[in-house]
């Protein structure tokens, strides 16, 4: 038996990766819902001598989770009852936002963030030459997906994910062999507790003490978003022991919901920052456009219809939309393209120059062929909202509308559902458009569930946070029950299901 990819996996085509973003990856992109890389580098056959495995505390794979408590079956000829003989160790993500005390694990929800560095002893004495790639989970349900990387032995991916979860309590890295014609093969498997998660005892981890005297620890840390960098998250180095062979390096790094959201507003910073701003702030510019006639009058940022535009286009069919981590190096260069476009469109502005503005927003491009991962792009988006100095609900009438969805029970849904609009009516005009928009947005996306998996309840777990976590002053007023994630996802699912 076999742990099987979704449909979508064995679809794919294969677009062409733009020099634009042809970046670091020194990939091209596969088709296909994931965004998948392939890799055009040569393929090292072992680690390359400048890799300090040294610096990575072992961890052998825990089993997969499953009612009977079995192993999950990575391999139909591997005998799932076997064990590793090297020594498990616990491993401590630090949830403070630094590197101190341990002071929780990663079920409270918040970003685990993840970055794949290399796998080892990778062989097969069937082939050559073969394409693997990393799909991540967390309590069995897909996260992210790497690129493809071709190699015998050692490959390298060097990719990061942010995952948001909640009262996740184990995360699952299975590595297939993709194959163009058959069904994708999976061939390791790895598996990290993430409720027991516990300082290392150093004693037991050799020449540890003796590396931190005479050995700095490598302060290189992984490419995250500009949030999660701020943040100071501690990475823990893990060599993951695979099933049934096999190493995996990768850096984990954990942060809570309340450090997650801290909504700092950005808008006296920087003139032409679109992260961090306030809507008021985005649609006086995009007025500004509309002045030279440039654009439609609009009280919907550029930024967010850019977006639901092309998920619009190509995303509404795609399994697990908006609950699929986008690589961060793909959704950096998303970010990056917004904010050069906002620079060039304000350099254009402070000349009245139509032309400049016009060849500004022609340059923004979020095609298939510039961004061939759909999940880069809700993922900005889902950055944006996280990022604005207000949710999007506002930090007033989150508790009045989290109220007024106890009332919209299903015997009695008229009253509750009129109560309930009748809050939104009392919406900032930019907030209560934006709202509008992406609802409108977020039922096309529900009406092809059978399709995508993605009904309003699977919606709501990936976006409610985002559009309804307070900032961090309001949060201290509040009573600490409409904090937990449960709450925000009830009020979401139930907005959608009573959407017209």
């Amino acid at each position: 038996m076999r742990y099987p990819l979704s449909e979508e996996a064995n679809k794919m085509q294969q677009p062409h990766l733009p020099d634009a973003l042809a970046g670091s990856s020194q990939g091209r992109y596969l088709p296909g819902s994931s965004g998948g890389v392939v890799s055009s580098t040569i393929p090292r056959s072992q680690l390359p001598s400048n890799f300090n495995s040294s610096q990575f505390n072992l961890l052998s794979s825990e089993p997969y989770p499953s009612p009977s408590q079995t192993h999950c079956p990575f391999n139909p000829s591997q005998s799932p009852s076997q064990e590793m003989s090297s020594p498990r160790h616990r491993i401590c993500l630090n949830v403070d936002g630094g590197g101190g005390e341990c002071t929780g694990s990663a079920g409270g929800g918040g970003f685990l963030v993840v970055n794949i560095i290399a796998g080892s002893g990778l062989k097969t004495t069937q082939m050559l030459l073969r394409d693997l790639y990393c799909v991540l989970e967390t309590d069995s349900v897909r996260k992210a997906r790497s690129m493809i990387r071709t190699s015998t032995d050692y490959f390298e991916w060097d990719e990061v994910f942010e995952m948001e979860i909640e009262e996740s309590r184990f995360l699952s890295i299975l590595i297939y062999q993709w194959d163009a014609r058959t069904r994708h093969r999976l061939c390791f498997y790895g598996g990290i507790d993430l409720t027991s998660l516990t300082q290392p005892n150093l004693s037991t981890l050799p020449n540890r003490e003796q590396k931190e005297v005479d050995e700095p620890e490598d302060e290189c840390q992984p490419l995250t978003s500009p949030l999660i960098a701020r943040s100071g998250m501690h990475f823990e180095k893990i060599a993951l022991q695979l099933e049934p062979r096999g190493v995996l390096y990768l850096q984990m790094g954990f942060l809570p919901m309340i450090a997650l959201y801290m909504r700092r507003n950005l808008s006296a910073a920087y003139d032409t920052s679109l992260f961090g701003v306030s809507l008021d702030e985005l649609v006086y510019r995009d007025r500004m456009l509309a002045s030279l006639g440039v654009i439609s009058d609009s009280v919907v940022p550029l930024l967010i219809r850019k977006c639901v535009e092309e998920v619009d286009r190509r995303g509404t069919e795609v399994v697990g939309i908006y609950r699929l981590s986008g690589s961060v190096w793909m959704k950096l260069q998303v970010r990056d393209l917004f904010t050069r476009t906002a620079e060039k469109i304000a350099q254009g502005l402070v000349k009245r120059s139509e032309k400049a503005v016009r060849g500004a927003l022609a340059a923004l491009d979020l095609s298939a062929d510039a961004v061939p991962d759909i999940h880069a792009i809700t993922a900005t988006m889902k950055d944006f909202f996280r990022e604005l100095p207000e949710p999007l609900f506002t930090n007033a009438l989150y508790p009045m509308v989290y109220e007024a969805t106890q009332v919209a029970s299903p015997g009695d849904s008229h009253m509750g559902t009129k109560l309930i609009l009748n809050i939104l009516d009392c919406l900032p005009t930019s907030n209560q458009e934006v709202l509008l928009y992406l609802l409108d947005h977020l039922k096309r996306i529900t009406s092809r569930s059978v399709v995508n998996k993605m009904n309003s309840h699977n919606l709501a777990v990936c976006l409610a946070p985002c559009l309804l976590h307070p900032s961090p002053t309001a949060a201290r007023d509040m009573d600490s029950g409409l904090l937990q994630p449960s709450k925000m996802v009830s009020v979401l699912e139930c907005i959608l299901d009573i959407w017209p």
